[in-house]
Order: structure tokens, then C-alpha cells, then sequence
């Protein structure tokens, strides 16, 4: 009940067109319902007469559509039988594919709104809600777990009823043969229930066991995928591979095991049912006898018999899909549901057009390490600040803090003079640039790519930001220029060039504070410059945090920061940290002898 309540309001929109298609699905029952009743009548008006047994009393609910005819009219109790059937065969099949397509249609609607509440939910929770889930894991919560939850509602409810219903009414049409029909019914539930319940806790505990297993494939797969360059660069396909294999293998044995025990209650459900018709077949002929049934009716009833037994059967199925999509809707809506704290500790303010950053002892760890410890900085709007440091010194990790992608543990960071938790996350967003390292770029043009934050802007404002990040010297090479299109994440593209679209990418952006996280880092020396040069020449009005390996490009810089250890060892001037000949100074020296 609670899966309906959390999934309702993603179908109550078309809750109309659902309850139609119950409609429609009862409908479909019904015929099948009368089915028998038309062929009752059929024997017991057409064909035993036609071989000379006299006809009897038939409790058909059909009879009185052939009361006007003669016992020997058997043309035309035929003809009128047969239009019956046709006509009821037309309204099963308009009703099987109306309530299939509505259902289908209606509910993909459903599911794409919760696929999209999934994704957003990821794009926009702080690292503390996301932490802990595998990729595979979030994957899962956007494309099946949102299936699972829809198949729930277009197909396994929907059937259950059409079922029970089934079973009611064939119930109430074999009362009306004899009472002792009804013995049949309630004897299969019976026989039933107890292996069910063995079936259900089986399927339980698999279908858990499943979700694991193909959570862990879809993280290999991911990791191979995105991990390709490397995984190549080390020739190390084998190893990624046999860890595939291994998993897809693990999954195999997993469904296996699923398949067995499916496979051997649906066996055991099909020997019941075996028993049950012969059983049936033994009281109609019984019951014929004695209770002075029709032919007709022993037809009818074994029909009845036969499908009542198929859909106690069709129930357990459905019954354990119901247990998966409960299993899987759980999943998704604790997600979905679950309470970022660290969200809702921001407000609404938005920051102004100038923005100054004040960092006062900013704490970050890592358990118990700290990653930046107690740090403090001012940035004044329109300033230039460098920062530098070896690998694992804290330096992105203090640009992730500037833009709330990680949780702070002291301290804190104000925006115009302002906590930054009283601003909205968003709108924080919006006031950085961010360039970075690693560089996503989507299968798509050139020009698409820099404008993926500002997809309505005109081609010169592409080709303006292209020219200012060096762009214009590769896309030359291109017969299409700027709409070459390059692969899925850059494939075609050397890392430079790649790098130089994400320096585009956040000019066109055009958000007051820009930061460049080691994006020029597989750029030679000289372009390096060239585009350095024309940030200065170009954007000396935005606030520049520029993270780098290389001391020469920080030159410029209002100040520089050197960090190590999550601590600020040097900071100063240019000429402040060459005179203090430290780290910054050694590194400088180094690299100038290098050029």
C-alpha cells in the first residue's frame, strides 16, 4: 500500500485513463466469461440434436437469444450462435488492444516522470545523499526501478483483478449449473495457497539477490565504457574482461537459480492442475449423471474448471512480479525520498552581480583527516588568484567547497559578506565558470559543445569564446569548422583540444567568478600563453581562480596561493613568494630552465 501511495501521485494524472482500461480489461473478461455459454448452447441446440439426441434445459444466460426458434431449426440457432461469437470476438480484440496501447501510452508518461525525478535527484542532491550508491546503483534508480514500478500498474494489477474477477464470476456461472461446482473453485485455492507461500519467500530473497548482481554489471560496464583510454593505455582489456565476465557470470548463475525455481513450482502448479482437471472431468461426468447436467453445461464447466485453475495460477505469477516491482519501487522512493539535509540548510537569497568570496577557517575531512585545514582566504570581486600545490594538497577540494559539491566540517565560506548557506544552491551554481582537467564533452559539434550552458546563444558568441580559448587553431583544420562533430567525450580530439572547448565552454557561461582547475595541463607551453593572454586581455573584469602545476602561468596573478597538506604554506605576490624563495620559487626556477 505504501508503493501505491508514493507512486500514485506519478499516475493520478491519468488515473481516468487507467481506470478505463481496468474497464476495458473486465470487459475482456467478461467475454471470456460467455464464451462457454455460447458454446453450451451450441451442443446442446445444434450438434446433439443434429445427431438425433433430444435437447434438454440449458442454464445459458443465452438461451432466451434463440427462444424463437424451433427444435429443428438448427440453421438458424446455428447462424444466430455463431454472429454472437463473432461479434464478441470483435469486442475482445478492440478491447485487448485499446487497454494494451492506452495502458502502455498513458504510463510511459508516468515512468519518464519518475525516470526524471530520479535524475534529478542525482544532478541536484549534495555528496551526502549520493554517498554510499555505486553508479550502477544510480542507474538502476533511472532507467528499471521506474519500469518496475510502471509494469506494476499496467500490467500486474490490472491482471490480478481481471483474474479475481474471473474466478468470481465463473464461480457464480457454475452455482447456477449446481451448487456443487462451486466445490472445484475452493479446493484449487486450497491446493494452492501453501506452495505460494514457499514460491513468494523463495522469490523474495532472489529478487533482491538480482538487483545486486545487475547493479555490479552495469558499474563494470559504466567503468569500462568511461575508463577506456586508461584501461588501454595500461593494456589492461583482459583485466576489465574477465571482471565483466566474472559478474555477467555471477548474474548468469543468479537468474539460473531463477529460472530453476520458477520453473519447478510452475511444474508443480501444472501437476496440480493436471489432477485437478481429471479430478474435474470425473465430477462433471458424475454431476451429469446425476444432478441431470446438459452436455452443454459439462462443457462449459470443464472449460470454467480449467480456466479458473489458470488463473490461480496466473495470480501466483503475477503475485511475484507484484513482489519484484514492490521490491524495486522501495528502492527508488527511499531514494527518491530520502532527506538532504545539507539542502535544505541553504536559503533563497541570490548573489549579486559582483560577487566577493570570504573563506574564514574552512575546515574539510576525509573521516578523521583533514583535507583543508582551517584555511582562510579573501577573494574581492574581479581579483586574480592562483593557487598551487601537489597532487592531493586539497586545491580542487577547495574549488568543490566554493561550489557546495562537498559537505564542510568547520568553518565557513560567505558571498558578499553573507553565510553561503543562505543563498540558493542554484543560483551559486550560476556564478561560477568552471573549466576542469578532465573535460566531458558529448557526441555532438564543436559548436554545440561550447554552448552546452547557453544552447540559444548565436554563432559569433561561439566563435568569440573559440577564439579566445585557441579554438579557432584546430577547428581550422576541419573541413566543417565548427560543426565538426566529434565523438562521445572528445573521441577525435587530442587532450588539449579537448581542453581548450572546456575553457570556451565556461567563457561562453560568462558567470562573474571563472575557474580554470588544471585545464591547460596538456597544452604546450605556448598556447598555454597565448589563451592566459587573452584572458587577461579579455576578462580582467571577472574574479580568475586559475589551479595549476605550472608557476609560470600564475605570474600575473593579484595572488598566489601554495598549498600542501590541506594547510596554505605560502601565499603572496609574485615578487612576495620569489622573495621568500620557497616552494612557489624552486618550482618557478625549474620551470623556466625547462623551457
Amino acid at each position: 500500500m505504501k508503493l501505491l501511495k508514493n507512486a500514485y501521485p506519478y499516475f493520478k494524472k491519468y488515473i481516468g485513463i487507467h481506470i478505463l482500461c481496468i474497464f476495458l480489461g473486465l470487459t475482456r473478461m467478461i467475454i471470456m466469461l460467455i464464451q462457454p455459454q455460447i458454446i453450451s448452447l451450441m451442443v446442446d441446440r445444434v450438434i446433439q440434436p443434429m445427431f438425433g439426441v433430444e435437447s434438454t434445459g440449458n442454464s445459458s444466460i443465452f438461451s432466451f437469444a434463440i427462444e424463437q426458434y424451433a427444435e429443428n431449426e438448427y440453421g438458424k440457432i446455428f447462424f444466430t450462435l455463431v454472429l454472437l461469437f463473432l461479434i464478441f470476438l470483435v469486442i475482445y480484440f478492440f478491447t485487448f488492444y485499446a487497454r494494451w496501447n492506452l495502458a502502455h501510452y498513458f504510463s510511459m508518461k508516468s515512468c519518464n516522470a519518475m525516470k526524471i525525478e530520479a535524475l534529478n535527484k542525482i544532478n541536484r542532491s549534495t555528496p551526502g545523499v549520493l554517498k554510499g550508491y555505486t553508479s550502477g546503483e544510480l542507474i538502476t534508480f533511472v532507467n528499471s526501478d521506474p519500469e518496475s514500478v510502471k509494469d506494476l500498474f499496467i500490467a500486474i494489477i490490472p491482471f490480478m483483478i481481471d483474474n479475481l474477477f474471473y474466478i468470481v464470476i465463473a464461480s457464480w456461472f457454475l452455482s447456477r449449473m449446481s451448487p456443487l461446482l462451486m466445490i472445484f473453485p475452493m479446493i484449487t485455492g486450497l491446493l494452492f495457497l501453501p506452495l505460494t507461500k514457499k514460491f513468494m519467500k523463495k522469490m523474495d530473497e532472489l529478487y533482491g539477490e538480482i538487483w545486486k548482481r545487475n547493479t555490479a554489471l552495469n558499474t563494470t560496464v559504466q567503468e569500462s565504457i568511461f575508463g577506456i583510454r586508461t584501461i588501454q593505455s595500461y593494456a589492461k582489456e583482459w583485466y576489465q574482461t574477465d571482471k565483466f565476465s566474472q559478474r555477467n557470470e555471477s548474474e548468469k548463475e543468479t537468474y539460473f537459480h531463477f529460472a530453476d525455481i520458477n520453473s519447478n513450482y510452475e511444474a508443480g502448479y501444472s501437476i496440480i492442475e493436471y489432477v485437478l482437471y481429471i479430478v474435474g472431468i470425473a465430477a462433471g461426468i458424475y454431476l451429469g449423471i446425476h444432478e441431470k447436467l446438459t452436455s452443454g453445461e459439462v462443457a462449459s464447466y470443464l472449460s470454467y474448471m480449467l480456466q479458473i485453475a489458470d488463473s490461480f495460477i496466473s495470480l501466483v505469477f503475477l503475485f511475484a512480479d507484484a513482489q519484484r516491482s514492490v521490491v524495486s519501487g522501495k528502492r527508488l522512493f527511499t531514494f527518491l525520498q530520502k532527506e538532504d539535509t545539507a539542502a535544505k540548510q541553504y536559503g533563497t537569497k541570490k548573489p549579486s552581480k559582483y560577487p566577493s568570496i570570504e573563506i574564514k577557517d574552512l575546515c574539510v575531512k576525509n573521516g578523521e583527516i583533514p583535507v583543508l585545514n582551517h584555511i582562510s582566504l579573501s577573494i574581492p570581486y574581479g581579483k586574480k588568484i592562483g593557487i598551487m600545490g601537489k597532487n592531493s594538497a586539497g586545491k580542487s577540494v577547495l574549488i568543490k567547497a566554493l561550489q557546495t559539491l562537498v559537505e564542510i566540517d568547520e568553518g565557513d565560506i560567505f558571498i558578499d559578506n553573507e553565510p553561503m548557506h543562505h543563498y540558493n544552491r542554484e543560483e551559486i551554481f550560476r556564478i561560477f565558470s568552471y573549466g576542469m582537467q578532465e573535460v566531458f564533452l558529448f557526441s555532438n559539434t564543436i559548436a554545440s559543445n561550447i554552448a552546452m550552458y547557453h544552447p540559444e546563444c548565436d554563432e559569433e558568441q561561439i566563435v568569440r569564446c573559440g577564439q579566445l580559448a585557441e579554438v579557432d587553431e584546430f577547428a581550422a583544420l576541419f573541413p566543417d569548422g565548427y560543426d565538426t562533430i566529434i565523438g562521445e567525450k572528445g573521441f577525435g580530439l587530442s587532450g588539449g583540444q579537448k581542453q581548450r572547448v572546456a575553457i570556451a565552454r565556461a567563457l561562453l557561461k560568462d558567470a562573474p567568478i571563472l575557474i580554470l582547475d588544471d585545464c591547460t595541463s596538456a597544452l604546450d607551453l605556448e598556447t598555454e600563453h597565448k589563451i592566459f593572454k587573452n584572458l587577461k586581455e579579455n576578462c580582467c573584469e571577472k574574479t580568475q581562480i586559475i589551479i595549476t602545476h605550472r608557476a609560470t602561468a600564475l605570474k600575473d596573478c593579484d595572488e598566489i596561493l601554495y598549498l600542501s597538506n590541506g594547510n596554505i604554506v605560502e601565499r603572496g605576490t609574485f615578487d612576495e613568494l620569489m622573495q621568500l624563495n620557497g616552494n612557489y620559487a624552486e618550482i618557478y626556477r625549474q620551470q623556466i630552465l625547462e623551457v
